[in-house]
Order: structure tokens, then C-alpha cells, then sequence
């Protein structure tokens, strides 16, 4: 089984996923900060721009965001005060992204103020689906309950605690509709988990066993969520990062050049608007295979190897990647076919557009959190 280890990196805090064999599987970043995704404020508007379609929004005696106008259901005027959740980190100089629609992500359910039908993760079975809404509909606290997504983490094995979960989100989110307009500014309503708790909650709970820490601060946040998973590294003989090359595994996460064994490699070249990723021949030589074979087998190996390095880095977004030209369409489609099998287990949506006519295959990846380029670059 896998294990998950969170550790401070430089100003981040990092939870890498290990499996068995100790190869890093995924790397989640996310930083020290006083605000948390997800956390919801009362604000003030402090500045109205109709040519940005947007206000700006003064939630804490800090920090001010940016809220889209289009998604605000009453007319906003400067001074006013109004709950914001927050959406987005500030990346460079931009500002917070914020947003009125108030709701709360839990471990197996996000359940939001704005909707009220309940949905589920395309990830979900037709049979799980229709064991939930089953479930739902013996429940008499849900039928007036807030809509919710059902998450990938819920199964018909955990019933109970997303029942009793959505129950209880379902309970906060409407003493926060209930109590916002007599709260103060800047008046934090709720409190979201930090950064590198939510990115343990997006895992799939049976995908690992175990999660370490060896920072008592970074234990005590994250045996709130994992009581019965998490582990405090005591041993003073090694620290956690050198018993698990925490560092080296980081590093490898960052490399624009990637080996393969057969002596090709890929170059990972992330941009403003896409990532480009580059398939090359290197060093490979086999007297016993065709032209044909040879690109066949170089190609397939890269395959693998790009899909690992999505999920490692969690790179998101368009991505083209250029493998060497085959001669055949059939031999293109067999790669598609390969690479929808090698993506089935991602937990972010992977859609895969086919080749362009430039011989490029266009993929998406659903992005979840940033990139390991987004807080290292």
C-alpha cells in the first residue's frame, strides 16, 4: 500500500505519495499562509470595475480579492457588506479569486448554499449511484438539505459516514447563511483546512494506508481528518526527509529532461498556456527491431512514462505532446487506446482529443490544486 509523507519544504509544505517500492507517485505543494482556500469571510466592497466585470473585495485587514460580478445575484455598490468565499491563491501579484457562492468540501461530499439537487462524480458506478440516492431518501434530515456533489472518496462501504458527513455540512453551511448579515467585516465565517489537508482529502481513501509527519503542527491538523492513518515520525536517528529522499524526490519532480530506460527521454517544457512535451529517440538502438518497432516501442515507453509525470507533478491544463511520427493511423490509435488505459486511474479527469495535424496528441488534465511549476517556478 501506499504512504503519504508531509513535510516542510522551503516555505511550502509538501505531501508526497509513496508506493510500496518508495517511488514518488504525486507531489502536492501548498503555502504557509494565514488565508485557506475555501475559508469564508465577511468583506467590503471596496472598488467596482464594470470594465473588468469585477468588484474588489477587502475580506481580512490584509488581504483584498477579486469577485467576478457576473456570478452576484444583487447589485453591489462600494461599502458594501457581503460573504465571500475563497477560491483561488493570488498568484504573482494578481489578487485572491473569490466567489459568493458559499459551500464546504468535506472528505465524501461538497455541499453548497447555491443548489439544491444532489450530483455525483462521473467516477462513480451507475449501481453505487443508485445505492446513494436510495440511501438518501431514508434519510428525513436530507430532504431539506442543501444540494452536494458526491465525491469520488464516497462508496456504498462508507454510507454511514457520508450520510453523517453531509448531515453535518448541510447543518454548518446553513448556520452560516443563518448568522451572516448580523457578523462584523472581516469576520471569518468558516475556516477551511489548509492547503496540504484538502489535497489528502482529493486521494482515494483506500489508495493509501498511511500518512507520516514529523512537524507536530502539520500532525495535529492532519489526525483531525485521518485519525486512524496518520503516524508522528519520533525518530531522532533519521529525519523523515532523508528516510524517504523527500528532497531528491522533489527535485526529480522539477527536471525538464526525463530518462527513459531504453535510452530515449522526454523533455517537459511547461509555457504561459499549455505544457509541451517532447518524445526523442536519444541513445536507443535495437539491430533487432524494424523502424517500425523501434518508434512503436519508443513511443509506448514515453506513454507511460507522460502519465506519470501528469499525475507526479500535476500538471493541468491544455498539453500537446510530440511523440516520434508514425507511419501508420493504426499504430496512432493503439497509443490513444494505451493512453486512455494508463489515465484511468487519475483522480483528475483526463480527456484525450486524438492527434493534430501536426502529428501532436492533445490532451486535457482537470486541474486540482497547482502544479508543482506553480509554487516552485
Amino acid at each position: 500500500m501506499h504512504k503519504v509523507v508531509v513535510t516542510r519544504y522551503k516555505d511550502l509544505i509538501a505531501a508526497i505519495e509513496y508506493s510500496s517500492s518508495l517511488k514518488p507517485v504525486r507531489i502536492f505543494f501548498s503555502k504557509q499562509s494565514k488565508v485557506t482556500l475555501g475559508s469564508i469571510y465577511i468583506g467590503r466592497v471596496s472598488n467596482i470595475k464594470p470594465e473588468l466585470n469585477a468588484a474588489f473585495v477587502e475580506f481580512t485587514n490584509e488581504f483584498t480579492g477579486y469577485l467576478p460580478l457576473d456570478e452576484c445575484e444583487i447589485k453591489l455598490k462600494e461599502g458594501d457588506l457581503i460573504p465571500v468565499r475563497v477560491v483561488k491563491e493570488p498568484v504573482k501579484s494578481k489578487l485572491y479569486s473569490l466567489s459568493t457562492k458559499l459551500e464546504i468540501v468535506g472528505e465524501y461530499c461538497v455541499v453548497s448554499s447555491s443548489s439544491d439537487t444532489v450530483t455525483f462524480s462521473k467516477r462513480l458506478s451507475a449501481d453505487d449511484v443508485k445505492l446513494f440516492k436510495k440511501a438518501f431518501s431514508k434519510v428525513p434530515e436530507l430532504e431539506s438539505a442543501y444540494g452536494a456533489i458526491i465525491r469520488t472518496n464516497a462508496s456504498p462501504d462508507n454510507m454511514e459516514a457520508l450520510i453523517s458527513e453531509y448531515i453535518e455540512l448541510d447543518r454548518r453551511l446553513k448556520n452560516i447563511d443563518m448568522y451572516k448579515e448580523n457578523r462584523t467585516l472581516y469576520t471569518c465565517l468558516y475556516y477551511e483546512n489548509p492547503g496540504f489537508v484538502k489535497s489528502l482529502m482529493d486521494l482515494r481513501e483506500d489508495s493509501f494506508n498511511e500518512i507520516i509527519c514529523e512537524d507536530l503542527e502539520l500532525y495535529d491538523f492532519v489526525r483531525v481528518v485521518f485519525p486512524g492513518k496518520v503516524r508522528l515520525h519520533t525518530d531522532d536517528r533519521i529525519s523523515l526527509a532523508s528516510l524517504y529522499s523527500t528532497k531528491r524526490s522533489i527535485e526529480l519532480a522539477t527536471q525538464k529532461k526525463v530518462n527513459l530506460k531504453s535510452g530515449g527521454y522526454i523533455v517537459i517544457e511547461p509555457t504561459e498556456t499549455m505544457t509541451v512535451i517532447d518524445v526523442n529517440s536519444g541513445k536507443f538502438s535495437n539491430k533487432k527491431e524494424s523502424k517500425e518497432e523501434m518508434i512503436r516501442h519508443i513511443n509506448k515507453e514515453a506513454a507511460t512514462e507522460v502519465a506519470y509525470q501528469l499525475k507526479l507533478r500535476n500538471i493541468s491544463g491544455m498539453i500537446l505532446v510530440d511523440f516520434i511520427n508514425f507511419e501508420d493511423k493504426k499504430d496512432e490509435n493503439d497509443l490513444i487506446e494505451y493512453f486512455k488505459i494508463l489515465v484511468k486511474d487519475d483522480n483528475c479527469k483526463v480527456n484525450i482529443y486524438g492527434f493534430t495535424r501536426l502529428k501532436l496528441l492533445e490532451i486535457s488534465r482537470q486541474k486540482i490544486r497547482g502544479s508543482v511549476y506553480d509554487y516552485l517556478s
